[in-house]
C-alpha cells in the first residue's frame, strides 16, 4: 500500500474496493415479491373453490318451508337472526360487513359520477369547437346528451347505446325498423287492390308492424330519449309491448312437487 493512500470517507482500504471487471452485486437484484397473478396455479384454484362454496345453493327450512339459497346467504341469514335475539358479537359484526359494503358502493358510485361529469363536460368542449370550426360534431359513444346525472342519489343512468357493440346493435334494430316501415307501406297498397291474397298481406303487415312496435319499445328515438328526466329502464317497463316480449321469453318456474 502506498504511504500517500489515506482511509476514511469514501475511502476504503484496497482490499474492500470494487476490482474491475468484478460485479459488485454478484448474486443480482433481489426479486420482486409475487403478485397474486403469479402465484403458482393452486393459489387461483383455491380461490375458485372458496368462491364455488359459499355460492353453493343448499336447502333451508324457514317458515315451514323448504327454500333453495347460497350457502353465503344462509350464512348471513343465520347471523341476522342471532343479531336480532341479542347476540352482541353478531350485530356487531352484521353491522360491520353492511357498513362496509354501503361504503364501497358509494364510494363506486361517486367515482363513477365525477368521471361522468368530466366525460360531458370534455365531449361537449369538443361539440364547441367543432361548431366554431364548421365541422360535423362528433357521435362518441356513449353520447354525452344520453347520460343524465342525479346530484341528489349521485346516479349515472346512461339512455343510449354504452359501447360500440351497442351502436351497431342498435344500428341494426333502426335499419330492420326502417325496412319493415317501408313493407308496411307496400301491404297496404295490396291490400287496397282486390285479389285473393288479401289474407296474406294483412297477416305480414301485422308481422311487420308488431317488429316496429317492439323496436320503439326497445329504442326510443332521440328526441324521446334525451328528454329532461328520461329514463329508458322506466320506458321499457312501462311498454305493454315490451312487457309480453320479456314474459314470452322468461321461463317459468315448473311446479315443486308435494310429497
Amino acid at each position: 500500500m502506498s504511504r500517500d493512500f489515506k482511509i476514511g470517507y469514501r475511502k476504503p482500504p484496497p482490499e474492500h474496493q470494487f476490482k474491475k471487471g468484478v460485479s459488485g452485486n454478484p448474486r443480482g437484484r433481489p426479486r420482486k415479491p409475487q403478485s397474486k397473478a403469479s402465484y403458482p396455479a393452486g393459489y387461483a384454484e383455491l380461490d375458485d373453490i372458496v368462491l364455488k362454496e359459499a355460492l353453493r345453493p343448499i336447502s333451508v327450512r324457514e317458515n315451514d318451508q323448504t327454500v333453495e339459497m347460497p350457502m353465503i346467504q344462509a350464512v348471513l341469514r343465520s347471523m341476522g337472526v342471532a343479531a336480532v335475539k341479542g347476540h352482541h358479537r353478531s350485530q356487531v359484526v352484521l353491522a360491520s360487513m353492511v357498513k362496509s359494503v354501503q361504503s364501497a358502493r358509494f364510494e363506486e358510485r361517486r367515482e363513477l359520477f365525477v368521471k361522468a361529469i368530466d366525460y360531458k363536460g370534455s365531449w361537449r368542449e369538443a361539440f364547441e369547437d367543432a361548431d366554431r370550426r364548421g365541422e360535423p360534431r362528433p357521435e362518441p359513444v356513449p353520447h354525452p346528451d344520453d347520460i343524465v346525472l342525479d346530484s341528489d342519489t349521485l346516479e349515472v343512468r346512461f339512455n343510449g347505446p354504452m359501447s360500440p357493440d351497442d351502436k351497431a346493435y342498435w344500428d341494426m334494430m333502426l335499419e330492420r325498423k326502417a325496412h319493415a316501415l317501408e313493407e308496411i307501406a307496400y301491404y297496404r297498397e295490396k291490400l287496397k287492390r282486390p285479389g285473393k291474397l288479401k289474407e296474406l298481406y294483412a297477416a305480414e303487415l301485422s308481422n311487420e308492424q308488431k317488429l316496429v312496435d317492439l323496436i320503439d319499445a326497445f329504442i326510443p328515438s332521440e328526441d324521446i330519449r334525451r328528454r329532461p328526466g328520461f329514463d329508458i329502464r322506466k320506458w321499457r317497463e312501462s311498454h305493454p309491448v315490451f312487457r309480453e316480449a320479456v314474459a314470452q321469453h322468461t321461463p317459468r318456474r315448473g311446479r315443486s312437487r308435494r310429497r
